[in-house]
């Protein structure tokens, strides 16, 4: 991971060695690569965007539907995930059954890795 404090970075002669399995034996594989951005965030681009348009408040004992809009500067953006009270919900899950009130979490990360979180509390009555 490269992190910059300003606003660009010139990372030069980066070089990763790992061993990896190959048939019955391993082999080393050593990457070297340099890294810049011209101060503009090209390099990098932006994370996502995300927010959380589930209905905060319903009915105790029936179905929300999860919902969120999300985009990207960069165009990259993969598919919300949720995550209820902690507990990251199956990949492609579109509604829940609330018997109580929960924290309810969008989440999305783009092909660079960014990760954005839009955070809600829901209730029932």
């Amino acid at each position: 991971m490269i992190t910059a404090n300003g606003t660009s970075f010139n990372a030069s002669n980066l070089i990763v060695s790992m061993t990896i399995p190959c048939n019955q034996s391993t082999a080393s594989v050593t990457a070297k690569f340099t890294a810049r951005d011209p101060g503009n965030g090209s390099a990098l681009g932006k994370p996502p965007v995300v927010t959380n348009t589930t209905s905060a408040t319903g009915t105790c004992g029936t179905y929300r539907s999860l919902t969120a809009t999300t985009s990207d500067p960069n165009g990259d953006a993969g598919p919300v995930r949720w995550r209820v009270d902690g507990v990251l919900l199956a990949p492609g899950t579109v509604r829940m059954l609330v018997t109580r009130g929960h924290t309810l979490e969008a989440i999305v990360r783009d092909g660079r890795g960014a990760t954005t979180t839009a955070r809600k509390v829901i209730t029932c009555s």
